[in-house]
Parts: structure tokens; C-alpha cells; sequence
């Protein structure tokens, strides 16, 4: 069976519609992936993005799509600006249970107050994604040029290597990179394969 392109399915990436639309729409992509039989990853190109809010209806088709790889971006935008950590905590924790999800560390510094956020801001949102999804399933994004409304690109980088805290270097770099090869199937230079 030839490998089809996740373009095919017309999977959303959802954020101009209302809450109840977005889900709904999400929900629907994911029913198009199994009416026309995905049902591996090997036959993705890409893996499929989750957006914050889609979070609820997600839970339900990352169970249900096993073998298909499901990425939550922007570690599904918590609210950092206002500090509130509890309603995004239930409903993303839940999703780190499904070893078929990733969580991608990006997207923080625009949820952030623009002006004045630190990397201690940061700091406990992207601990708990590391402590639910473990290094080997988190993956940082730099949400560039996106991000540049509050920070370099550079900036960025750094202020998610302090928030991730004391990493250890092999789990840091899986963080920010190894991971990334695996779950988007990125070719390796022949220089880089002889150094792992």
C-alpha cells in the first residue's frame, strides 16, 4: 500500500471557528482518517495536529487511533499571562496517557504577558508537560515568526531549555531534536548518524 500524505484527508488546523465547531471538526477529520484507512502512522507523512482546544473531543480519537501519531501544539496554549493552570491541567494531562500522543513545546511566550514574561512564567507549564509526557515525547517548536510578537527566535530557545529546568543533556537533546527526526520522519544527514 502506497503511503498517503496526511493533506489528503483535509485534517483541519483549527482556530477561526467557535469552540463547538472546532471539535466538531476535528471529530469529523478524525472519522475521515479511519473511513479511508488510516490506521497506521507509516501511513502518514506527518502526524496529526491537536490544537487546545480540541483537547475533549482528541481524548476520545487518540484511544480510538492508537497507531496514528497525534501531536499537541503549543502545549494546548494554557493561559500563562494569568497564571490559571488547573482547567488546561485537566484536559491535557489526560492525553499524556496515550503513548501515540506528543506534546510539542511551543507557542508559550504568545500566551504569556507579551511584555513582561520570564522563563519562570513559563516554567510550570512546561514542567508538567515534561513530568506527564516524559522527554521522550515532548518536543520543542519555536512557534517562529509567530513568536516574535514577544521574543527572538533565539530568546525562545533559551527560555524553554531554563523552563524545562535540570534535564538531563541525552533527554535535552531529544527534546530539542531528536524527538522532532522521529515523529516527523526528518531525513538525518550521514554527518549526524555517525555521531548517535
Amino acid at each position: 500500500m502506497n503511503a498517503r500524505k496526511s493533506e489528503d484527508v483535509q485534517l483541519p488546523y483549527l482556530g477561526t471557528f467557535s469552540k463547538a465547531a472546532e471539535a466538531n471538526s476535528f471529530t469529523k477529520a478524525a472519522k475521515a482518517l479511519r473511513l479511508k484507512g488510516f490506521r497506521q502512522s507509516t501511513q502518514l507523512d506527518k502526524p496529526v495536529s491537536v490544537g487546545g482546544i480540541e483537547l475533549p473531543a482528541a481524548l476520545a480519537v487518540v484511544r480510538d487511533l492508537p497507531s496514528i501519531r497525534f501531536v499537541i501544539d503549543h502545549i494546548a496554549k494554557p493561559p500563562i499571562a494569568t497564571g490559571a493552570i488547573d482547567q488546561w491541567a485537566a484536559r491535557l494531562k489526560p492525553l499524556a496517557a496515550s503513548p501515540n500522543v506528543f506534546c510539542k513545546l511551543s507557542g508559550m511566550v504568545t500566551e504569556a504577558d507579551w511584555k513582561r514574561w520570564t522563563a519562570r512564567d513559563l516554567a510550570p507549564y512546561a514542567s508538567r508537560v515534561l513530568e506527564w509526557f516524559g522527554p521522550e515525547r515532548c518536543v520543542f517548536g519555536s512557534d517562529w515568526p509567530v513568536c516574535l510578537v514577544a521574543a527572538s527566535y533565539a530568546h525562545v530557545i533559551d527560555a524553554c531549555g531554563v523552563a524545562i529546568g535540570d534535564v538531563p543533556s541525552a533527554e535535552r537533546e531529544r527534546i530539542f531534536g531528536g524527538n522532532a527526526i522521529e515523529l516527523y520522519r526528518l531525513p538525518v544527514p550521514a554527518t549526524a548518524e555517525r555521531r548517535s
